[in-house]
């Protein structure tokens, strides 16, 4: 955890500095200098030298805009350091470069953020058209483009992706977008993403679109922090008149719970409304839903473990009028 609070100590003092040069620069800079030389940490220099400015949302929407696809446990982890920040070089071809500038990864969701650089002024948006990301097992996390797999072998890594905003654009030349998919349970431990690029979407400011074809690959190296962070399993406490089986999975950046009813489960009504996860502390909306007759898969995107910390989960289900009690498992 070094490392990441670190890296998040390295963001504020950034945000910081850019809010202090909006203030009177003489009068901030002495304050700056006197909470460091008594021993002060950068959080608390940024609480002192802010004579009244608050920090907080900046250093939220700061971290938000990191990922301009993301979810609230997202949000919460990287806030708390949980990140991996790349530093390398871009790759280019075709005059853009591409490279992965941070990524956040556990076993149920893996978010990357890419930064390009284009050597034209009059461009409006730029993002990823044809590609391929594969780890070092040779197994596909995600391709663009559809391909029927014949085996559980063949299938990607994903099984949901959230790619709605669109591409930040930085400056003139240099653009931010990010890509968050939602892994199947299945995923197995790996050590790097290999990432194969054949082309890219171009939008101009005059709204004209073109698609630009070229070679960029380059890998990443997933860090200790991200291929080693734990998960928190809470199963049935009890038992439960239509639940046969129930399991919580909740790891840094979200929670899934899967389930089996000992009735059908009614799919002629509008059943995610209808579902909510609580502790003492919280109550927590569900996501999509995956589900057939006697099973179910809910994802909630805004509960992690940087989130919540309590003993038992409560899963209301509205469809059965019934409560689900779940209790942690001992680690």
């Amino acid at each position: 955890m070094k490392n990441n609070e670190n890296i998040k100590n390295k963001f504020k003092f950034r945000i910081a500095i850019s809010k202090i040069k909006e203030e009177d620069t003489n009068i901030m800079n002495k304050k700056f200098n006197n909470m460091v030389k008594k021993g002060c940490g950068i959080a608390a220099c940024l609480i002192v030298v802010s004579s009244g400015v608050v920090f907080a949302k900046d250093i939220e929407n700061y971290f938000r805009s990191l990922f301009n696809n993301s979810s609230k446990s997202i949000d919460v982890a990287v806030e708390n350091g949980y990140i991996q920040k790349e530093e390398k070089d871009y790759t280019y071809d075709k005059n853009i470069g591409i490279k992965v500038d941070n990524l956040v990864l556990d076993d149920l969701n893996l978010d990357i953020s890419f930064n390009f650089e284009i050597k034209e002024e009059n461009v409006k948006s730029i993002r990823l058209n044809n590609f391929i990301i594969t780890n070092d097992n040779e197994k596909i996390v995600y391709q663009s483009e559809f391909k029927t797999a014949e085996t559980l072998e063949e299938l990607p890594l994903y099984n949901s992706v959230n790619w709605i905003n669109e591409p930040v654009k930085l400056t003139d030349t240099t653009f931010t977008d990010s890509i968050l998919f939602g892994l199947r349970p299945e995923k197995e431990d790996f050590q790097e993403l290999h990432f194969d690029i054949k082309s890219v979407d171009i939008v101009y400011t005059d709204d004209k679109r073109e698609v630009i074809d070229g070679t960029w690959k380059f890998n990443v190296t997933i860090n200790d922090e991200m291929r080693q962070s734990e998960n928190v399993i809470y199963t049935l406490a009890e038992s439960n008149e239509y639940i046969e089986s129930c399991t919580a999975t909740m790891s840094n950046t979200g929670t899934i719970i899967e389930l089996t009813s000992k009735v059908k489960i009614p799919t002629d009504r509008f059943i995610q409304d209808s579902i909510f996860l609580s502790s003492n502390s919280a109550t927590y909306e569900g996501g999509y839903i995956d589900f057939n007759e006697e099973r179910m898969k809910i994802h909630f995107e805004n509960v992690g473990n940087f989130i919540e910390n309590a003993d038992i989960l409560n899963l209301h289900l509205g469809f059965f009028d019934t409560t689900v009690v779940l209790i942690k498992e001992s680690t």
